[in-house]
């Protein structure tokens, strides 16, 4: 169904991400929630319930530095068999050991990514069948006192639209 899409001049379009993210490993979810059906604007791209876990399981958080965070979309594909690649980019400071074993662990990871826009509304990378991945990791200690030391990083979801909308729980306690 076609929808007139309206902005009034003036509003806000805040952009980039907040500097904490949330990611699940897909295995870790017992239900991952199906899209609302239509009632109002938004609702076929906006997943209907919470991400519920399995027992004993949690999200972990993800830290990143201010002003890096963003989400990119793409349509990629043939004619008529179009889908969307979203891209989360990140950068977390210091080369620490911490730092090093997390990006180690997430090399071929398989999880699923909730990261915030600045506007608040939350989007989801990856499914409990069709995982997010890291697509790019750069891990620099920098040259000079100017340069940033860190984990420059690339999440990559692909999915038949953009990365869908959760207003859902980010269950951050395993006894829950």
């Amino acid at each position: 169904m076609k929808r007139d899409l309206l902005k009034v001049c003036g509003d806000t379009n805040a952009p980039g991400l907040t500097t904490k993210a949330y990611a699940v490993c897909s295995c870790d979810i017992d239900v991952f929630p199906g899209m609302k059906t239509y009632t109002n604007p938004g609702d076929t791209i906006t997943l209907d319930g919470d991400i519920t876990l399995d027992a004993l399981k949690q999200f972990f958080t993800l830290n990143i530095v201010e002003d890096t965070g963003k989400l990119t979309e793409n349509a990629v594909g043939e004619t008529g068999s179009k889908s969307m690649e979203s891209m989360y980019e990140g950068f977390i400071p210091g080369t620490g050991a911490a730092n090093l074993e997390f990006i180690k662990d997430q090399l071929n990871a398989c999880d699923v990514f909730v990261v915030k826009d600045a506007e608040g509304q939350m989007r989801v990378l990856g499914t409990k069948d069709r995982p997010a991945f890291l697509d790019s990791v750069e891990i620099t200690t920098g040259a000079t006192s100017v340069d940033r030391a860190g984990v420059a990083f690339t999440v990559k979801s692909t999915q038949g639209g953009p990365a869908p909308v959760y207003a859902g729980v980010i269950d951050l306690d395993p006894l829950t």
